[in-house]
């Protein structure tokens, strides 16, 4: 058969029911005998894609004697999962008794059908067993969180009881708990030898995972077949490029006089002793990142009072690794728990700077999501997951050292107007426990017909380390609800998640009520070229937004609460913005900053913020006068060596600084400025007078013209070029 064969579930069902009802049929002909198949079903892990099931024996009576070739089908309720060989065989799966020869190996005849083609049995009385069967139990069906596995034997020629039978009992194999002490703030040191004293008498900063089982049966060692023993995969993530971790090669389990701790989850710390029949774990040596593969430090239980001490660096890359442990010896009597520690090693750093976002993690390994027969995917291998807390197992959900998520659930209501300017407020995330917790923030909105479809609330961040360890005591989850695209006015909400895992989770309704529109700036530019940026005390500059025009004049504009004066109020085309121009106060003096506010109508509207510097020169356009007063057009274009007017605003008055022209690759400075300083008759606008030069060379009908000066210091900053028409 193929191995990359797959079989579809109604497919396979009606393949199976014919072949069980050939066989069957085949019974009716010949030497039929009464035969009853039964099994012992062992316990098996609910997550494993490899599950043994019990032995299958097919117990027959009566018969005429001599011998009888058959053929047996054993049809599962989940999909057949053992290794292949290289023709397509299961190898691992036998057939065997009194007298029995099995004839070629056995083979799958679909997903869940095993079959022996060519079976010899005794003609009277015969007994048979199948061994091996693997099977991935998370495909059983009929699917539930523990399914059973069933069987049917079927066989030519015997008469077997048809109903399905019991061949395993699923049970949840994983619960865990982590303590997560995260990358200390202060120094952690080296051990002071290579060995686990060695950490503890240093003082080196341990996290630990804690893994217990959920059944008593759940831990289990290597069986016969498989490559290995059941494992668990630790991932370590977020430890930086200073950190140096340590983890114990052999880790004994907490029933005992001497587990192995590093003191956490209120235990001593201890290297370990083993006690015969007590749960045993050996890290495994060049395991890769799923955690198949590679040697256990140790492969048989040693005897009972054996110390451990041995420790071994972690190699991280990019301040991430995985650590896989087997499951060495386990003791079916008892539910059993481990504690796996890992120590860093790390210099001091800035916790309140930047939280590390430092995590671990643990799961049933090898890792896999191969659910059908391969000749390559390690046996055994569980599906991924993130098990249960342990915590209501072994009975200390409530102890001091599990963190605790405490934030308020209080409903938070924001008010603003539709495309306004946003709204925040914050939720403040503390730990109510000891070490340190990681939480996830996601936010949900439930719109109501005919609102705005825009994404109004924005978070500043998605998740959040909090603990003392961390340098965090409160993380302020800041949230803005920002209305500036939200045109039909309305009740808006949503609802925050915090989900901190084990240590809490929180949901917090947000209700945004947006209100009609009201007056609102939306950007501040010079008035002479309608660009945005830094503007100067005493200069034109325009407002643009919605809503600036009143409805009863005057509207009015401060700078720093400094009155400006309005030189123009109203709406030039009725699809564009609002616009104000007005004069920027000369009160502001040195300011580098500003606000600015518009009451309209006697509301105000929001505050826009600008920057000052003491000259910011833009030229208006058209702005430059001819030597004879005419407007500078290209219909009215001045000559080479005339002198010309430029009117511009941003320039401080009485200019005081340096003033340069630039025209085309001329640059005037000094003597070539004729005049500049201020248009007396009008505040806030300036001339500049220069001849244009005589050599000057251009192309076309135009040149470029702009304006520089000294911005503060020793910064230059120059206007937008505007044309200077020549002929």
């Amino acid at each position: 058969m193929s191995t990359g064969k797959h079989w579809t579930a109604v497919g396979s069902s009606i393949r199976n029911l014919f072949l069980i009802g050939l066989l069957a049929g085949a019974a009716s002909h010949g030497l039929a005998q009464t035969c009853t198949p039964s099994s012992v079903a062992p316990f098996v892990h609910a997550e494993g894609l490899t599950e043994r099931v019990g032995d299958i024996t097919v117990t027959c009576s009566g018969g005429p004697g001599g011998t009888v070739t058959t053929v047996v089908a054993i049809v599962l309720n989940a999909t057949v999962t053992n290794r292949l060989d290289v023709n397509g065989n299961l190898p691992d799966v036998t057939l065997s008794g009194p007298g029995v020869i099995a004839g070629p190996p056995a083979t799958l005849n679909s997903a869940n059908v095993v079959l022996f083609s060519a079976v010899q049995l005794p003609g009277t009385s015969p007994v048979f067993t199948v061994s091996g069967i693997r099977v991935a139990v998370p495909t059983a069906t009929p699917a539930s969180a523990t399914p059973l596995i069933t069987a049917t034997v079927a066989a030519n020629r015997f008469g077997v009881a048809s109903s399905a039978f019991l061949v395993a009992t699923s049970v949840p194999t994983l619960l865990a708990s982590i303590f997560s002490y995260g990358l200390p703030c202060t120094a952690s040191p080296a051990p002071t030898t290579n060995d686990f004293p060695g950490l503890i008498n240093a003082g080196t900063v341990s996290s630990t995972v804690r893994v217990t089982e959920a059944a008593a049966t759940a831990f289990t060692s290597k069986d016969t077949g498989a490559d290995s023993g059941m494992r668990f995969l630790v991932t370590l993530s977020g430890y930086g490029s200073n950190s140096t971790v340590y983890v114990p090669d052999m880790i004994v389990g907490s029933r005992g006089t001497a587990p192995t701790s590093s003191g956490q989850f209120g235990t001593v710390a201890n290297a370990g002793v083993y006690l015969s029949g007590q749960l045993l774990l050996a890290r495994v040596i060049n395991a890769d990142s799923s955690g198949a593969g590679g040697t256990p430090f140790l492969t048989i239980p040693p005897a009972s009072g054996t110390a451990f001490s041995s420790i071994s660096q972690v190699p991280l890359v990019n301040g991430s690794a995985t650590i896989s442990y087997e499951v060495i010896s386990a003791n079916p009597a008892f539910v059993d728990s481990a504690q796996i520690p890992v120590f860093v090693s790390v210099p001091a750093s800035n916790c309140a700077a930047a939280a590390p976002a430092n995590n671990l993690a643990v799961s049933l390994a090898p890792v896999s999501i191969v659910a059908i027969p391969s000749q390559t995917d390690p046996v055994p291998r569980f599906l991924a997951g993130v098990p249960p807390s342990d915590c209501p197992t072994l009975g200390d959900c409530s102890a001091s050292y599990f963190p605790s998520m405490r934030t308020s659930t209080t409903a938070i209501t924001l008010n603003g107007s539709s495309q306004g300017p946003a709204q925040t407020d914050f939720v403040a995330v503390t730990n109510g426990g000891s070490n340190q917790f990681t939480f996830i923030i996601t936010k949900a909105y439930q719109p109501a017909t005919g609102q705005s479809a825009v994404d109004w609330l924005t978070l500043n961040a998605s998740s959040g380390t909090v603990g003392s360890t961390a340098g965090v005591s409160t993380f302020n989850v800041i949230l803005t609800a920002d209305p500036s695209a939200i045109l039909v006015p309305g009740v808006y909400q949503a609802t925050l998640t915090i989900d901190a895992g084990s240590a809490g989770s929180a949901t917090i309704p947000v209700t945004f009520n947006v209100g009609a529109a009201g007056p609102i700036i939306k950007s501040v530019v010079n008035a002479a070229n309608a660009q945005p940026g830094a503007v100067t005390a005493g200069s034109f500059v325009s407002i643009y937004g919605i809503n600036l025009v009143p409805k009863t004049p005057p509207a009015t504009v401060t700078f720093n609460g400094f009155p400006a004066i309005i030189s123009y109020d109203g709406q030039p085309t009725a699809s564009g913005p609002s616009q104000i121009n007005v004069l920027v106060p000369t009160q502001l003096g040195s300011a580098a900053n500003a606000g600015v506010t518009a009451t309209i109508d006697g509301v105000a509207s929001n505050t826009f913020p600008v920057s000052l510097i003491a000259n910011a020169p833009a030229v208006f356009n058209p702005g430059v006068l001819n030597q004879n007063n005419s407007v500078n057009l290209s219909s009215t274009p001045a000559s080479r060596g005339d002198v010309i007017q430029i009117f511009l605003t941003g320039l401080a008055t009485p200019v005081s600084v340096p003033v340069t022209v630039n025209i085309g690759t001329q640059v005037l400075s000094g003597s070539a400025i004729l005049y500049a300083g201020p248009v007396v008759s009008i505040p806030g606008l300036e001339q500049i007078n220069v001849q244009i030069p005589r050599a000057l060379s251009f192309t076309g009908d135009s040149v470029n013209l702009a304006v520089c000066a000294l911005a503060s210091g020793s910064q230059l900053t120059c206007s937008g070029a505007v044309p200077l028409y020549l002929q």
